[in-house]
């Protein structure tokens, strides 16, 4: 093994040098932890030169030699299999070196092989989880080790082991790319695994498969026995038990595991449940003993599940008759079982002592998998099945600023508004990390979200009561934005920091037509008449979504203020109300794929909801005295600000489509007349000017 280098020499090293090194020198440590599996004594890394890669691992107790190939340690002998084509192929030759690209070219060629590898955010549950800041893991059955990447990023050391070589390369392969030096991936299987007696906190068992008997050749009870060894006190082992499954026979399988961890020796064994993953979103329940299960399950149903499939509105009225415990088994597809000894498990996301005491039920709702993306977990009484508060932590440990920015606004928002719109916004409980994870608790708000109520409204039915939920809401956004205002006489660097700098950055880096970029291009000379005049300056939300505003009877509450800035120009939070209703009532609120109809919808002055919009816009600018014809200006610019704010921190691939809207306004203003300020009768009168 080479020697370490003197601090002087490591002080004329490149930084990412020294970081090499320094990942190097973590791997090599989780190789030297390694212990034979035929003897159980310590083993010794060869190397074929100074400073070159491990070659092998030995024994001199007993002799045995193992290989590690491409930086992967194997306790199996090598088994030729064929590379598989389609996507999958692309796995087994990862470009580590533009790691994001090759990322990005699995999802391209498969997008649910692209969601299985590389969407950590399935794994938000991870927060739940009991464990030490140092904890050691174990995962078997890894796969392509997404599930050992998101616990790396919680835990000391993880060791991911599988019987497929290609597959513990990849994962190596994605820990070098990825940054995980904490990670190491293993061919192995469980009657050979090279680690010691009562070292880990935490093992995984993410396919249920590689204990049965018909693989490992013992019986199950006796392979739990075996990783029961290895778990250190009070740690804990984590079983899927039903993967693959037939639906029908759920409720057996896991009635059977947990009679087999019984017999292994597990004293205490609690559900965790995950429900039906579709499209971007998944979600899992987390229940401790005093919550049964259906009680987790018809709360989770009635507060978290979005009705936008047919599968999720069946499962909403499932659960709402479902008996417990077992029957719940039977509506899941993924479950698992939490075994320890004689204690329960805290989860992790309640252990802060500034947060309400009792014994809740958990609900982890997986959120869109965006930077800056944060997971959820809801506190249920078990008493009234009804969530008590909202714990939202960052999935990047790095991004604090996420946490901190709406934890701050809520507390300054609740100094400054009046008490009847103060009670329509969450109320910040406490501030802590939670893994190593900023996290904050906040109040949570009853209602259901105002796209949630119109996707389940009858189509036919659907304009008028788009009208209502956005009557309700732009009365309490001017209402809102009028608390919150602050007048001022807009100056030029104003103007530049609002609106223009965004303008300026879309045009240097964004792909346009000559005639679009000339429309945009002039929307600057638009703008600067703004200039000197008075302006309300106003709390904006950045983010009003209809997804994020709540309606309970007629009262509305609105939640997510992680992108919310105070002295910002009025109208954008209005604009983004209307868009995303109009999205629904054109069937297009996922892909806005069609913003020519989205626009016809909302301002073409035709149809119901049009002369809603229209009468919304004019109370809306009445209130906080704005001149009407500020929207033909603010429109397209507002939707370049929004295409660089899904550049900069959703990094949804959407800004084009934003970006478009804004350019099919510019290139036809006059077909929307709501947006100038016009009735359909003096839509002649705006083309002229």
């Amino acid at each position: 093994m080479s020697q370490a280098r003197p601090s002087d020499v490591a002080e004329r090293m490149p930084q990412n040098t020294i970081l090499a090194a320094i990942a190097a020198g973590h791997r090599l440590s989780l190789l030297s932890d390694l212990v034979c599996p035929a003897c159980g004594r310590e083993m010794l890394t060869e190397v074929a030169s100074q400073g070159a890669s491990p070659t092998s691992l030995a024994c001199n107790h007993c002799g045995r030699r193992w290989p590690v190939r491409q930086r992967t340690p194997a306790f199996l002998p090598p088994v030729e299999t064929a590379i598989p084509s389609g996507a999958e192929a692309l796995l087994h030759a990862p470009d580590v070196e533009r790691w994001d690209a090759f990322c990005h070219a699995v999802r391209d060629a498969d997008a649910a092989l692209g969601a299985e590898v590389f969407d950590f955010s399935r794994d938000d549950w991870r927060f739940l989880l009991p464990l030490p800041p140092d904890a050691q893991v174990l995962l078997l059955g890894c796969g392509w080790g997404r599930l050992a990447s998101s616990l790396a990023d919680i835990a000391g050391r993880v060791y991911a082991v599988d019987q497929d070589e290609a597959k513990t390369r990849f994962v190596n392969a994605r820990a070098f790319a990825e940054g995980r030096s904490n990670l190491l991936g293993i061919t192995a299987g469980i009657h050979a695994l090279p680690f010691r007696r009562a070292s880990f906190h935490l093992v995984v068992v993410a396919d249920p498969t590689v204990i049965e008997q018909k693989v490992t050749g013992r019986s199950a009870v006796t392979n739990l026995v075996c990783l029961r060894a290895f778990l250190a006190q009070n740690g804990v082992l984590l079983l899927r038990a039903s993967r693959g499954v037939p639906a029908g026979m759920l409720a057996v399988d896991a009635w059977r595991w947990e009679r087999r961890l019984r017999h292994a020796g597990f004293k205490r064994i609690e559900d965790l449940l995950a429900l039906p993953d579709a499209d971007t979103c998944s979600y899992i329940v987390r229940t401790c003993s005093e919550v049964p299960p259906g009680t987790a399950v018809r709360a989770f149903a009635g507060h978290c599940l979005e009705p936008k499939t047919a599968s999720r509105r069946a499962m909403r009225r499932l659960a709402s008759v479902l008996p417990v415990p077992n029957a719940v088994r039977l509506a899941v597809p993924g479950h698992w079982r939490l075994a320890t000894g004689d204690s329960s498990c805290c989860p992790a996301v309640l252990a802060d002592p500034g947060l309400p005491r009792g014994e809740w039920g958990i609900v982890a709702a997986r959120s869109r998998p965006y930077q800056g993306a944060r997971a959820h977990f809801v506190a249920i009484d078990p008493g009234t099945a009804r969530p008590r508060f909202l714990v939202k932590v960052a999935r990047d440990a790095a991004e604090s600023a996420v946490i901190d920015r709406e934890y701050r606004m809520l507390g300054a928002l609740r100094e400054a508004l009046t008490p009847e719109i103060r009670a329509t916004i969450p109320e910040a409980l406490a501030r802590f990390t939670v893994h190593g994870h900023p996290a904050a608790a906040q109040s949570y708000l009853e209602g259901r979200h105002l796209a949630a109520l119109l996707a389940e409204t009858p189509r036919r039915h659907r304009p008028e009561a788009a009208v209502d939920l956005l009557g309700h809401a732009a009365i309490w956004l001017s209402r809102f934005h009028r608390e919150t205002a602050r007048e001022v006489i807009l100056t030029r660097d104003l103007l530049d920091e609002l609106l223009l700098s965004d303008l300026a950055r879309a045009l240097e880096t964004c792909a346009f037509t000559d005639q679009a970029r000339s429309l945009l291009a002039s929307l600057k000379e638009d703008a600067l008449r703004l200039v000197g005049q008075r302006v309300p300056l106003v709390c904006e939300h950045r983010d009003f979504w209809a997804k994020n505003i709540l309606m309970d009877g007629t009262t509305i509450r609105v939640v997510d203020w992680d992108l919310a800035a105070p002295d910002r120009l009025p109208l954008g939070d209005l604009f983004d109300l209307i868009h995303s209703l109009a999205f629904i009532l054109t069937g297009d609120q996922e892909k806005l794929e069609r913003p020519g109809e989205m626009l016809t919808t909302a301002y073409g002055g035709h149809g119901t909801f049009s002369r809603a919009v229209r009468l919304s816009l004019d109370a809306y600018c009445a209130r906080l005295r704005i001149p009407r014809e500020w929207g033909r200006v603010l429109l397209p610019l507002l939707m370049v600000r929004k295409a660089v704010l899904h550049v900069d921190h959703f990094r949804s691939g959407m800004a084009p489509r934003w970006l478009t809207i804004g350019v099919r306004f510019l290139e036809a203003p006059t077909r929307f007349p709501v947006v100038l300020g016009l009735a359909g009768s003096r839509i002649a009168e705006g083309g002229s000017r």
